[in-house]
């Protein structure tokens, strides 16, 4: 693991920051070869959203938000009444590790593309949070919860499938194995889970 400025990077993982201090976490990206920030949110459906901007307007995103068509994302606003903007909450800031630019996967012939992103909430033209935005509507729930005396555990649950390389290194439509579901034998898949949950 190194360290750059107050961002942790490890190989291969993203980006944690460590500071609270914004500018420091733009200054930060900047040595991180970061270029790009997608700001993003969901959807009524929770469809992830993003409006993407250069590192370098970061931080009049942080002063003054970011506007954007609200009447163009499902479950938001009419045309009338369709302006809106991005607050970037800057606890969420992460690398994007699958980006041009990001370790082995290089510069492009422009320069590096080295990609973060950060969460945003919405607000209206007013400066109130948006009533429609998920993240606000789970916000409010929350401390509803916290009221009632009630603390929200959640966890995720990881699914997926490994496959097999045929001869010519291509991934092949067929498992790994056959095993079911809670079998009991001997599973190629075995150590790859315990190495994440040690991870």
């Amino acid at each position: 693991m190194c360290q750059v400025g107050d961002i942790r990077r490890e190989p291969g993982l993203v980006i944690e920051v460590e500071s609270k201090d914004p500018l420091a976490v733009i200054e930060a990206a900047k040595e991180a070869n970061i270029r790009f920030v997608q700001l993003q949110f969901t959807d009524i459906i929770g469809a992830v959203k993003a409006v993407t901007i250069p590192l370098h307007q970061l931080g009049d995103s942080l002063k003054h938000g970011t506007w954007f068509d609200g009447s163009s994302i499902e479950g938001f606003t009419r045309i009338a009444e369709s302006d809106q903007w991005l607050k970037p909450d800057m606890d969420t800031f992460a690398e994007l590790p699958w980006q041009p630019g990001h370790g082995t996967l290089g510069a492009g012939p422009m320069g590096s593309r080295g990609t973060a992103r950060v969460i945003c909430d919405v607000y209206t033209p007013n400066g109130e949070p948006f009533a429609g935005d998920p993240r606000f509507v789970l916000k409010r729930q929350l401390e509803r919860a916290k009221a009632l005396g009630y603390v929200w555990n959640t966890g995720p649950e990881l699914e997926f499938f490994l496959f097999r390389r045929d001869e010519k290194g291509e991934i092949a439509p067929l498992p790994h194995d056959q095993a079911g579901y809670f079998d009991f034998s001997t599973d190629l898949a075995g150590e790859v889970r315990q190495d994440m949950v040690n991870a």
